[in-house]
């Protein structure tokens, strides 16, 4: 699985971003070293993968928003504090179920900046199946240790496909309502491991709505496994609980 809890690899068959073309893309940083991706949820949190946040110390991880280039030197570069992180509680290590956490911030992100404004939050039980979407991350674009990393934001498009298709590829009872499954069948697009906990995005009606958190897969973009993800909506009443100090864009 490409989503083990050691997170190391990215965005597989992807382009460089356009500046500033997913403004709620967050790094997570350790010793300033992107290790795994986020969204901006609203203006106090980052929503991430659960396996990301687990084990970690808050005065470990920093926040990075605003970024394009994140070796590069940019104005636009905010850095984060992290005040605590909430994991669900009923995150499953093993099999990566509920696989969704929490980052609170030290201080409010400024929204109105156009460099930090968060997706919208899906409406619920939506059919997303054959619909395109784009996730997005920073670091190696290819399986294994020696391949490449790049430092600029990549992204790359793909389709969601249904849970029942999904279900051929890993079984049954391996995916669950709580996830949402993206892929080409022929392979060559993906998320990899580094880019767990960063967005899965669509757009609709003018808006763009965060469906998905990377979470695992089989390989990098190998063909007829998709990439799993967590899916955002299944969690609502969660992230509503444990947000209420924070305002944020819905549908």
């Amino acid at each position: 699985m490409h989503a083990v809890s050691t997170p190391e690899g990215r965005i597989v068959g992807g382009t460089a971003a356009e500046p500033h073309e997913f403004p709620w893309q967050a790094a997570l940083l350790s010793n300033l070293r992107p290790y795994c991706g986020g969204c901006l949820l609203n203006n106090r949190y980052v929503v991430t993968a659960a396996h990301c946040a687990v084990d970690r110390l808050p005065g470990q991880v920093q926040v990075l928003l605003g970024a394009h280039d994140y070796l590069g030197p940019s104005i636009f570069h905010l850095y984060y504090a992290v005040k605590k992180f909430i994991v669900h509680p009923n995150y499953n290590p093993t099999d990566l179920i509920n696989d969704i956490a929490l980052v609170k911030l030290h201080l409010a992100v400024n929204n109105s900046n156009p460099t930090t404004v968060p997706p919208c939050f899906p409406r619920p039980d939506i059919n997303y199946t054959a619909q395109l979407a784009f996730v997005s991350g920073w670091g190696r674009i290819g399986e294994g240790e020696e391949s490449p990393v790049s430092s600029t934001l990549l992204k790359t498009n793909l389709p969601i496909i249904s849970n029942w298709q999904c279900r051929l590829a890993f079984g049954v009872n391996v995916i669950l309502s709580s996830l949402i499954c993206g892929g080409w069948k022929s392979g060559g697009k993906d998320s990899c491991m580094g880019d767990s906990g960063g967005p899965l995005v669509t757009r609709r009606e003018g808006r763009w709505f965060l469906i998905g958190l990377v979470s695992w897969g089989y390989g990098c973009a190998r063909p007829a496994f998709p990439g799993v993800y967590t899916r955002v909506d299944k969690f609502y009443d969660w992230l509503d609980d444990n947000t209420g100090d924070a305002q944020y864009c819905t549908y």
